[in-house]
């Protein structure tokens, strides 16, 4: 019995995968339009920097994760298109650590997605 709870114990501990504080968003802007004052924030009163990116544009927007509280939440995504604010909630962070390493946001018309990408 020992055993099999000591074999049930290395699984759990072995499976488990720690990924940093980290977060990479890369920002697709695959409009006609100047996306603007983009920020992506996790739920804290944490301030990070906007950026601006014209039309078809990609940038890498870094989210560090490492003074968050450890709670859970979510991500909420911002920004402003022709004079429009466009918020977005996206993914959960358990514990203040991010579950994902690498989401591809992309930015269309009418739409927003996110990926998240499985780093090896």
């Amino acid at each position: 019995m020992k055993k099999i709870a000591l074999l049930i114990l290395v699984l759990i501990f072995s499976s488990c995968h720690f990924n940093g504080t980290k977060v990479n968003f890369e920002i697709v802007n695959n409009t006609e339009f100047v996306i603007d004052s983009l920020k992506i924030v996790p739920n804290s009163e944490k301030t990070l920097n906007f950026i601006t990116l014209k039309p078809f544009e990609k940038f890498n927007y870094i989210v560090d994760m490492s003074d968050i509280p450890p709670v859970d939440g979510s991500y909420n995504l911002s920004y402003k298109k022709n004079n429009e604010v466009v918020n977005k909630n996206y993914g959960y962070y358990s514990r203040g650590i991010p579950l994902e390493e690498h989401v591809v946001v992309t930015i269309e018309k009418d739409t927003v997605t996110f990926n998240p990408i499985i780093l090896e």
